[in-house]
């Protein structure tokens, strides 16, 4: 792996925890933004659910799989 993308890694692993560490309660409402720190990323509430991920069959420049929830 190089080291560029051993630090894009490590950053998306450093957001995720910073994200898990936020509390977030019954008050915390859709589209109510949170943020830890003034250099933290600001994060959205969003509503629970499912939603559909992945990208069509056919569809050019995506390989994101088939779709699915």
């Amino acid at each position: 792996m190089s080291p560029a993308r051993r630090r894009a890694s490590w950053s998306l692993w450093w957001i995720l925890l910073a994200a898990l560490a936020l509390p977030v309660s019954a008050k915390d409402e859709p589209g109510k933004s949170l943020q830890d720190c003034p250099q933290c990323p600001r994060l959205v509430v969003v509503p629970a659910g499912r939603f559909q991920m992945g990208s069509e069959d056919g569809e050019k420049g995506r390989s994101e799989g088939p779709v699915h929830q």
